[in-house]
């Protein structure tokens, strides 16, 4: 792979009609479906590992639409570089993921994020569901070990799309002065070592 330096001369050296060619091919590159295995096959750094049983006995098994298979000779299944991940069967590019994950982080409520990222709320509640399932993956196959902090924050149940009969409490008043009593509320803990933050319910 090219260094950047090497990459920004050979852009200096471009003609105008070549810069222009070499900005429709990345606007294509950064809108292909393909964008999410191709960035995930620069993390695996080659053949993945079986995404079933973990074995790394794999190999490759031509493409399928444009996107590298593998057959596992261990389990014998077939799989791709996003087979079981967040951006599975996704047909949002890489750069709308990274916005999601952005805008998630920030606190965006997901009406806000499907307008900031041009998808409907039906998809964006999907993304967000797909997220946490990986981030839940992580939280549980994660062991803590040594100097460990442990903080908790209660934030209130979201009881959206339950039904009146089966609402524990009696619905809010929507008032910036009712506060919602702490018996209606989740706590969220979250352990901390050095350099990298789990957070569990």
């Amino acid at each position: 792979m090219l260094d950047l330096n090497v990459i920004k001369k050979i852009i200096e050296n471009l003609y105008l009609d070549g810069a222009y060619i070499l900005l429709d091919e990345l606007e294509a590159k950064e809108k292909s479906t393909l964008s999410n295995d191709i960035m995930l096959h620069k993390e695996a750094f080659g053949k993945p590992s079986c995404p079933f049983c973990h074995s790394n006995n794999v190999i490759r098994n031509g493409k399928r639409l444009g996107k590298q298979t593998f057959c596992c000779k261990n389990c014998e299944k077939y799989f791709t570089y996003s087979t079981n991940t967040a951006v599975d069967s996704s047909k949002s590019v890489y750069k709308t993921w990274i916005s999601f994950i952005h805008y998630i982080i920030k606190g965006m409520t997901l009406v806000n994020i499907a307008d900031e990222i041009h998808v409907s709320q039906t998809t964006a509640f999907n993304m967000r569901h797909k997220l946490f399932k990986a981030i839940a993956h992580i939280r549980d196959s994660t062991i803590l070990s040594g100097q460990i902090q442990i903080d908790g924050k209660f934030v209130p149940m979201n009881f959206k799309g339950t039904k009146t009969e089966n609402m524990p409490r009696l619905s809010k008043k929507r008032s910036s002065r009712c506060k919602t009593p702490l018996a209606y509320k989740v706590c969220i803990m979250t352990a901390m070592i050095p350099m990298t933050i789990f957070p569990w319910k």
